[in-house]
Order: C-alpha cells, then structure tokens, then sequence
C-alpha cells in the first residue's frame, strides 16, 4: 500500500519536480499546493528549478520559491538558500525602486527589486520584491554571490507579474 493518497502533499510536489511532467500536469500540482501551507524546504524549489531543461517548467519552479517562501525571508535567509546565486544573478536584477508603476504599494525607505528569470524573449514575467531598507542590486548581487548578507534587511512583500 502507497504510504502517501493520490493528490497527497508528497505526490504533488514530487509532480513538481518531475522533469518529464507535463506543462498541465505541473500547473495542476502547483495549483494544488497553493491550498497546502509551504512546509517543504525553500531549496526543494531551487533544486527542482536547476533539475528541469524546460525553461517553462525551471520558472514555474522559481515562481513557486517566491510565492511560498520569500515574503517574509529576511536577506540572510535568502541568500543562504542553497543554489540560489545560479538565478539571481547580476544581470537578472533590476532596480525598480524609482519605478512609477509597481504591482503593489510603495513603502517609504524601502527597495524594490525586479528579478527577471530566463523566458522567451516576448516573456515579461517578473518578481517584484521589496525589501524593508534600502539595498542597491549590486549589493544585492554581492551579497547572493557571497552566500551572506548583514541581518536587517527583510523582504516584506513579493508580487509576481506573469
């Protein structure tokens, strides 16, 4: 007998993380994880981003990182995230901050960093992240690829445009 039922939390992120699944059938698990609290480990999302050749599937993965994990992360967690510094790479971060347009609210004193991740150049899914004090994307960029970064600094909002 199968420890785990059909459409368990196991089976659909193991669905997730399958690179032979089907665009609808990874859609269909990430969707039915939205109903699930994110009680796997933030790097299952990085591992299953780097594992999958599909660019589709490696930014629904990454997708799926922020919107179960990073609202709320301070910076050093975020940076400590095993695998993390292969995505956020400097050339994949964007300053958002001055920006007129923005999916949410501006806070005063706060940064907002807009993550591209690899797309299909008629693609313009993006992360908005906004930080709680002020971090320039190359302090950003420095502080991923060193695996470190000063406490204080706290992503309190992620909204990602698809």
């Amino acid at each position: 007998m199968n420890e785990h039922e059909p459409g368990s939390f196991d089976d659909l992120l193991a669905a997730a993380a399958d690179p032979a699944a089907s665009r609808s059938d990874f859609n269909a698990a990430l969707g039915a994880l939205a109903h699930h609290p994110a009680t796997e480990p933030p790097d299952f999302w990085i591992a299953a981003a780097a594992a999958n050749q599909a660019p589709w599937h490696r930014r629904g993965a990454l997708f799926a990182f922020f919107r179960r994990h990073v609202a709320g992360m301070s910076l050093h967690d975020l940076v400590a995230v095993p695998g993390i510094a292969r995505f956020l790479t400097p050339d994949r971060l964007h300053d958002r901050t001055a920006a007129s347009k923005l999916p949410f609210d501006r806070r005063r004193g706060a940064s907002v960093v807009m993550y591209r991740p690899e797309t299909s150049a008629s693609d313009d899914a993006a992360v908005y992240m906004q930080f709680s004090h002020p971090i320039t994307t190359a302090q950003l960029a420095a502080a991923v690829a060193a695996g470190q970064a000063r406490s204080g600094n706290t992503i309190v909002e992620v909204s990602i445009v698809e």
